[in-house]
């Protein structure tokens, strides 16, 4: 990540219930305007491959990093 880009992080559980879906549309809008913006999702969860599918269709999976558990 460069000096110059604008992160965006998340960390939770990644399941339905913490709607990380809702948070990768809201990123797809923002990076549309701010291509420099990064979005950084610490979590891992049974939602994992789904997600990395719908940043993938937003077209933000380039710019969305999971960083899966961290201690």
């Amino acid at each position: 990540i460069a000096a110059h880009e604008t992160v965006i992080g998340c960390v939770a559980r990644l399941s339905p219930e913490k709607d990380v879906t809702n948070l990768l549309e809201a990123f797809a809008l923002v990076s549309a305007r701010f291509p420099d913006t990064r979005l950084l999702i610490a979590g891992d969860g049974k939602s994992r491959a789904t997600l990395g599918w719908h940043a993938e269709l937003l077209g933000v999976a380039a710019r969305t990093h999971f960083l899966g558990n961290l201690d």
